[in-house]
């Protein structure tokens, strides 16, 4: 983007008008490719009496783009054709302007310096959706801890793989917020050196003798003291989001600890509900004389088994007696089975010593991984043997 001639003209009434011709066609040029960013500016400079500084820019994309100007009075613009640019600044006393300068700028001042420490300057909306991540995973961890009584194997599966993703997400973010508490200290230091500058703290004074000044102050509508004090504002930001990244690189790594100590949990809980021991039980048969009844339960180490098994209890009666059913029932899904054997039913005579009637109850008892079987003879009080129990 070479310049060519740059050639005035300028009256009393008609203010100035400056014609800038580039090598190149600058009209299709300039807001495109590596002149995305660029901006040409017309500053006019005063005689030392008036102090007067004006200008006018232009930037952006096609046939207008966007004007800037800076104390020009109304009616002020610029023409874009082909390889020359015309920028009209309708002042009232031409007389006042001591030089007429064309600034050209790869892109708007201070903005390469602002992007690059942007990365540490993330907004509101950036640290909310961090916090909420991290909140999300730690209802996870609540959840899991509050509903792992009574759960299914399936349960405990999803549980896992959460849990793991969880903590695989979380290193990630504690990655990433370290990169950038990395970034935001970088450009602390690059700030703070900037304000440590003698010659940008006293620049401020001499932007009436320095053209180039001058030519930012057009540009960005700021003085270089106005640019210091953005630099201070910079400095409190970064330092603000440097104290969000240790408060929420704090809050991560607790997160991380106590996901991690779920893992154990989680396997030991998958373990005890995907793959439990066969249950250890034997049928108990407890004789009631009066009501000439025996009731027959599955009791274990902890008593009278019940929910989370599935009963199927059989009555064989004695071949001797085949009369002594239970009145016709035979079978029960209940959790214990009666077998009555009264005088009306039942012959009594032909008991076996020891036995009472010598009936069979059979009970086929089965839940999610295990079915068992067990049996016991007779009617008299008694506890049968051991249930014998296969994986399903």
């Amino acid at each position: 983007m070479r310049v060519v001639t740059v050639q005035a003209v300028g009256t009393d009434t008609l203010g100035t008008t400056v014609k800038v011709t580039f090598a190149g066609n600058i009209a299709d040029l300039l807001g495109h490719g590596g002149l995305q960013q660029a901006v040409i500016a017309v500053v006019l400079r005063s005689n030392p009496a008036s102090g007067l500084i004006a200008g006018v820019a232009t930037r952006g994309a096609g046939r207008v783009g966007e004007t800037v100007v800076r104390n020009v009075p109304p009616g002020a613009g610029v023409v874009r054709k082909g390889r020359t640019l015309l920028f009209f600044l309708p002042l009232t006393s031409v007389s006042t302007i001591d030089t007429a300068q064309v600034k050209v700028f790869a892109r708007q001042p201070g903005a390469r310096s602002s992007r690059s420490l942007a990365t540490g300057l993330e907004s509101a909306e950036w640290w909310e959706k961090i916090d909420k991540e991290i909140a999300d995973r730690e209802a996870t961890a609540d959840f899991i801890d509050a509903s792992a009584k009574e759960v299914t194997c399936d349960n405990v599966r999803q549980w896992l793989s959460d849990v793991r993703r969880a903590i695989s997400d979380s290193l990630i973010l504690g990655k990433t917020l370290t990169a950038l508490g990395q970034d935001i200290d970088k450009a602390i230091a690059k700030v703070e050196s900037k304000l440590n500058d003698k010659v940008v703290k006293f620049a401020a004074w001499d932007t009436v003798i320095n053209p180039f000044n001058a030519g930012y102050t057009l540009v960005t509508g700021k003085s270089l003291t106005e640019r210091w004090n953005s630099w201070k504002d910079m400095l409190r930001s970064l330092k603000l989001d440097r104290a969000f990244v240790d408060a929420l690189q704090k809050k991560n790594a607790a997160l991380v600890a106590r996901l991690e100590a779920l893992i154990p949990k989680l396997q030991a809980l998958l373990e005890a509900v995907c793959n439990p021991p066969a249950p250890i039980f034997h049928i108990d048969a407890d004789f009631d004389p009066e009501e000439r009844s025996t009731t027959y339960t599955a009791r274990g180490p902890g008593g009278v088994l019940g929910t989370g098994y599935e009963f199927v209890w059989t009555l064989t009666p004695p071949l001797n007696d085949p009369g002594c059913n239970n009145k016709g029932g035979l079978t029960s899904t209940r959790n214990y089975f009666d077998w009555y054997h009264g005088d009306d039913v039942c012959n009594h005579a032909v008991e076996v010593p020891g036995l009472g009637h010598a009936g069979v109850v059979r009970l086929v008892l089965e839940n999610e991984y295990w079915t068992c079987r067990a049996a016991i003879s007779g009617t008299l009080t008694a506890n049968g043997d051991d249930a014998v129990c296969e994986r399903r």
